[in-house]
């Protein structure tokens, strides 16, 4: 595992408007509130939201958790965010461009968004490296290939784009 290059992200986090894009459940949103940013956080599960919320509360840091699908219109003004972290989450919708227009929607001019990518290639083999399946591997067509017990937390790249200013 590598980290999240610093200049991924913006020179002065303090009081950045952060959206964390369908990453509830209370692991990301306290980096950035500790770096001094207004967080928030949008998720479809509503176990998720409860975790950021009692992770909020527990840390003491305020959050604004919107429970709402990423594949449908956001309700968030154009330009609302300075950063939008969108974690590998992609991977559990089938067309991605309405998420990604969303999210050049809500960001500010010059503002960034840091995405998590899956390429689903660690479910082709198993333990023992024997090809088992092929791709694409997409569990929302068929959710037996979900093993019973499996966080489902795939093998991922990360990346960053800049809004442009103009």
């Amino acid at each position: 595992m590598r980290a999240v290059p610093r200049d991924w992200f913006l020179p002065d986090m303090r009081g950045a408007r952060v959206l964390g894009l369908a990453s509830g459940g209370g692991q990301q949103m306290p980096l950035f509130a500790a770096m001094g940013a207004v967080c928030t956080v949008l998720g479809y599960s509503e176990r998720q939201i409860a975790s950021e919320r009692m992770v909020a509360e527990r840390e003491g840091y305020e959050i604004r958790c919107v429970r709402a699908d990423m594949t449908r219109p956001l309700l968030f003004e154009d330009g609302e965010f300075d950063l939008n972290f969108h974690p590998v989450s992609n991977c559990y919708a089938e067309d991605v461009l309405p998420i990604w227009r969303e999210c050049f929607r809500g960001l500010a001019l010059g503002s960034r968004l840091l995405i998590g990518l899956d390429n689903g290639f660690n479910y082709v083999v198993d333990d023992e490296e024997r090809v088992v399946r092929g791709l694409p591997f997409n569990p929302l067509r068929d959710p037996s290939l979900i093993p019973e017990g499996e966080l489902g937390i795939p093998t991922f790249w990360a990346t960053c784009a800049q809004k442009p200013v103009s």
